[in-house]
C-alpha cells in the first residue's frame, strides 16, 4: 500500500521485457494520484530510452476521479511521445465512465484482458 487507499504493483511481463505491467487496487484520486507517480515513475525511467508498452491494469480500481485520469494520460502521452505504446486493462464500469465522459476514450487502448493488451503490443 502506498497510502491514501492505493497500492501499486509492478512487474515485467513474463514473456516480454519491454512490457511493464502496473496492477493498481483501491482508489485513484487527489491525494493517492502523486503518490502513485512517486512509485510508478523510477520504475519506468530505465527504459525510457526504448519506448516499451506500459499496460495498466485497472480491474481492481474501486474508484478513479479526474486527476486519477490525468495520470494516466500522461502515461499515455509520455509513451506516445518515446515511440511506446501505453494500454489499459479491464477498467471497472466507474473507471470506465470517466474514460468515456471526458472523451479519452478516444485516445486510449482499452483491453478486457492483459493477455489481450500484450498481443495488441507484439502485433506492432
Amino acid at each position: 500500500m502506498i497510502n491514501a487507499g492505493l497500492s501499486v504493483e509492478i512487474r515485467t511481463a513474463e514473456s516480454d521485457a519491454a512490457i511493464k505491467i502496473v496492477t493498481l487496487v483501491g482508489v485513484l484520486d487527489t491525494i493517492s494520484a502523486p503518490k502513485a507517480e512517486e512509485v510508478i515513475d523510477p520504475a519506468l525511467e530505465q527504459d525510457e530510452q526504448n519506448g516499451g508498452c506500459l499496460i495498466i491494469d485497472c480491474s481492481k480500481l474501486a474508484y478513479m476521479n479526474s486527476d486519477g485520469l490525468a495520470l494516466l494520460m500522461r502515461y499515455h502521452v509520455q509513451k506516445r511521445r518515446r515511440n511506446g505504446s501505453f494500454k489499459i486493462v479491464a477498467p471497472a464500469a466507474c473507471v470506465k465512465e470517466i474514460i468515456e465522459v471526458s472523451g479519452a476514450i478516444k485516445m486510449l487502448e482499452i483491453y478486457k484482458s492483459e493477455q489481450e493488451a500484450v498481443i495488441s503490443w507484439r502485433r506492432k
